[in-house]
């Protein structure tokens, strides 16, 4: 190789390094980094070779077990992202890891938010005291 080529070849993979970081959402960026930092804890303290189903499953099911069935399917999101991105590995493809999640949300009833009607404002705002509420009316 001629020294255009190496410049050429070096310019190439910075190119594709910058764009591989814009692939991640940028306001959640960090949070997808410390889910993938996480994992990557577990998988080198397990002396573990490469990202396979097996990894997966025994890491949901070991690190991952008191987790509700939606964060769960968050972090599941955030490693897929991550994992595809820094090894090359998706994981969607995996047989048995949805089949895994879909088993553990059987059952989890989702919090419903409360939330104010017209009445409960009306309320609030003909009642509440000047004292402690002025600035929240």
């Amino acid at each position: 190789m001629n020294p255009e080529e190496i410049d050429g070849s070096n310019s190439i993979q910075q190119l594709a390094c910058n764009a591989r970081e814009m692939l991640l959402p940028s306001k959640s960026k960090t949070v997808y980094e410390a889910a993938y930092r996480e994992y990557r804890r577990w998988y080198w303290g397990k002396k573990i070779n490469c990202t396979t189903e097996d990894c997966i499953l025994a890491y949901f099911n070991s690190e991952l077990v008191s987790y509700k069935s939606s964060s769960l399917w968050s972090k599941y999101s955030m490693l897929r992202s991550t994992i595809n991105l820094n090894e090359g590995v998706d994981i969607s493809k995996f047989p048995s890891l949805i089949p895994y999640l879909k088993r553990k949300g059987e059952g989890h009833k989702a919090k419903k938010s409360l939330t104010l009607d017209r009445e409960n404002v009306n309320t609030f705002l003909l009642k509440a005291s000047n004292k402690e509420h002025l600035l929240k009316r």
